[in-house]
């Protein structure tokens, strides 16, 4: 595999655009074409390689106007669709603008998106899946989207394009997808790419073809999306792995998206998100930092990425959940997510936190331990968590943990043990001594020194035992773990 630290390829950040995050936190209501040039030179400034903007989602065209569908109607593109009325394309904007420096502009389409209930899909009961969503079993389906795509690079002089698959599955009415439907994506897909060649062939320059997709190729599968097939026929130029909403720390991309893409064409840009766990959406808790960014880069290009996909980055600069650092400042992380070999000389810090609160799309992605102690104490469980810091040169790694039990006291049981919990501690089979403290009203933190040479480079465990003799009710519940690292 592509050693970690000489990633192929030059382009290193895409920014991912969605329809309306810029119109609704950070573009005036009076909109002008500078504002949305001035954007573009941010992201340049930033280090971004790429813009990819949605140009389709919900059954509408965002930024353009086509025949082929309604133009967005919700308040927020109503003064975009002005300026196309008096000549302006935003669309040339941002694509003039990227050229400008250097930059490539990719044009996104979201698949299958469901936000709101569309026009043309209530024009169309014949294609209906779920409430706003298509039925990608019918040709017509997927006709319309191809004559879309046609169009937009036709009339636009993109890079290329960009298939969100994440917004949102599924596309069909099964699940798991039958593999005669895996084959009906497959086909369409091959029918996109065969399109871009012979846009590319009349305009004398390649078309690029990326796509966004679930982070597991068995969840893929479910969903009738046959990536691996992609990567190996040379469908694909680009796959972006990705969670709906969240940075995954947990990811295991070496093995599959990274296994496929190490000696092909295809390019490895997994996606990162400010937001890491559900419960920070929810409860305004704070976002990642640039420690926590460069924690999971060094990880992913460990795994055989080369660059990362960027994606709800607005959540920097909307108002919640809190963050320390807005626009256009935070666009500057980029600069230091670039290069692996700069980032393993810089501190960084991983949240391995549960992500969701219980199963998402059906699959489990609640990251946490669960330990039911009996009248001897419990077995030693394992939270596994993902890291390469073996041979990284850090000089000082700690680890920290939260437990959580309901504890007996006067007035009742409470969610907060008052007293730290009897328990037996190791990392990969070597024990430690943590220090406690407590942990706001959930419970208590313990933290504790580990040392590089106990980590394998991938899967680890972090080991618990519960001892015997405790106050416990019910179950002990382990998460919120994190590692931090320190170089020389």
């Amino acid at each position: 595999m592509t050693s970690p630290s000489h990633p192929r390829g030059t382009r290193r950040i895409i920014y991912t655009e969605d329809p309306s995050s810029l119109a609704v936190y950070l573009y005036p209501e009076d909109i002008a074409p500078h504002d949305m040039q001035s954007f573009v030179d941010e992201l340049a400034r930033g280090g971004a390689d790429a813009l990819a903007k949605d140009v389709f989602s919900t059954g509408v065209s965002v930024y353009w106007k086509t025949d082929l569908t309604d133009y967005d109607p919700r308040p927020q593109h109503r003064r975009f669709g002005k300026l196309i009325d008096e000549g302006v394309e935003p669309l040339n904007l941002y694509i003039d603008r990227c050229r400008k420096h250097g930059m490539t502009f990719l044009a996104g389409f979201r698949m299958n998106d469901r936000h709101w209930v569309c026009p043309f899909w209530e024009r169309n009961p014949q294609w209906h899946l779920d409430r706003g969503t298509f039925d990608y079993r019918h040709d017509g389906v997927r006709d319309w989207m191809l004559s879309m795509m046609t169009e937009i690079v036709e009339r636009y002089d993109v890079d290329g394009l960009e298939l969100d698959w994440m917004r949102l599955p599924p596309v069909f009415a099964e699940r798991p997808a039958l593999p005669e439907q895996c084959s009906v994506i497959t086909r369409f897909v091959a029918r996109i790419r065969r399109m871009l060649e012979k846009a590319g062939a009349a305009k004398g320059r390649t078309l690029t073809l990326g796509v966004r997709v679930p982070a597991w190729l068995d969840e893929c599968l479910t969903f009738g999306f046959d990536v691996a097939t992609w990567i190996t026929d040379g469908l694909i130029d680009s796959v972006t792995p990705t969670d709906a909403s969240y940075c995954d720390f947990h990811a295991r991309y070496r093995e599959d998206f990274g296994a496929l893409t190490c000696d092909r064409p295809c390019m490895l840009y997994p996606a990162i998100h400010p937001i890491h766990d559900r419960a920070i959406q929810n409860f305004a808790q704070g976002i990642m930092t640039l420690d926590h960014y460069r924690a999971l880069a060094h990880s992913l290009y460990a795994q055989g990425a080369d660059g990362l996909s960027v994606y709800n980055y607005q959540y920097h600069w909307r108002g919640d959940p809190r963050t320390d650092v807005g626009y256009p400042e935070v666009l500057g992380y980029f600069r230091h997510l670039r290069d692996p070999d700069e980032i393993a000389g810089h501190r960084r810090e991983y949240l391995y936190y549960p992500m969701y609160q219980g199963p998402i799309l059906g699959f489990e992605k609640s990251f946490l331990l669960t330990i039911s102690p009996g009248e001897n104490g419990a077995e030693r469980e394992a939270f596994r968590f993902r890291a390469y810091e073996r041979d990284s040169g850090a000089t000082s790694l700690t680890m920290r943990f939260v437990a959580t039990a309901r504890q007996p006291r006067w007035k009742g049981a409470l969610l907060r043990p008052y007293e730290p919990l009897l328990l037996t501690v190791d990392v990969n089979g070597h024990e430690v001594a943590p220090a406690c403290s407590m942990y706001g009203d959930e419970g208590t933190r313990y933290e504790f020194e580990v040392s590089a040479g106990w980590l394998n480079d991938g899967d680890n465990e972090l080991g618990i035992r519960l001892l015997k003799d405790q106050p416990i009710e019910g179950d002990v519940t382990i998460k919120n773990v994190e590692l931090e690292v320190t170089p020389e």
